[in-house]
């Protein structure tokens, strides 16, 4: 199996684990299979940034509570399970940058950090269907694509005209 990445990197996956998936209280448990991979990406968050400005509610228990320091990552949840972790409770933290979300094992945290961190942004994709996705940004570029134009000013166009008519090349 071969799982395609930003720029069309591509990954071979040569093999899997069953593994069980749990919270701290033991509430929500699952079986899933995970694709053993090298590297799934880069340090996130790129920079460790402070937090220490932020106020959060009370009552919220962060599923990581090292969330702004950066470090590597474990593991990657397909979509269909990281909607099945999702429950009811959301919050908007620094002026609605920040989003707290609930889930089964704590609120997790997202939002814009790029006013905390300085330097290099991350972006991550990961796809099956890279044709597709390739196809799609071709188009885009295609689309958008900006044709030069050329401003030429009548005073610049007879000075090309009197070159054309003055100029002799000799051997």
């Amino acid at each position: 199996m071969s799982v395609s990445g930003l720029g069309g990197s591509n990954v071979n996956i040569k093999s899997k684990i069953k593994g069980v998936i749990s919270n701290g209280s033991g509430s929500y448990k699952r079986v899933v299979d995970f694709h053993v991979v090298p590297k799934i990406t880069n340090m996130i968050p790129v920079n460790s940034f402070d937090i220490s400005h932020i106020v959060f509610p009370s009552n919220v228990h962060l599923a990581d509570s090292t969330f702004n320091t950066s470090n590597s990552i474990d593991a990657l949840l397909s979509v269909d399970i990281f909607f099945d972790i999702l429950k009811d409770g959301k919050y908007k933290l620094d002026n609605g940058n920040l989003i707290l979300q609930n889930t089964e094992f704590g609120y997790i945290i997202s939002g814009n950090t790029s006013r905390f961190s300085s330097g290099s942004l991350h972006c991550g994709l990961i796809t099956k269907d890279f044709e597709t996705l390739n196809d799609t940004l071709k188009s885009f570029w295609e689309i958008e694509e900006i044709v030069p134009t050329k401003f030429v000013s009548d005073e610049l166009k007879k000075c090309d005209e009197h070159f054309l008519k003055t100029m002799a090349r000799t051997f």
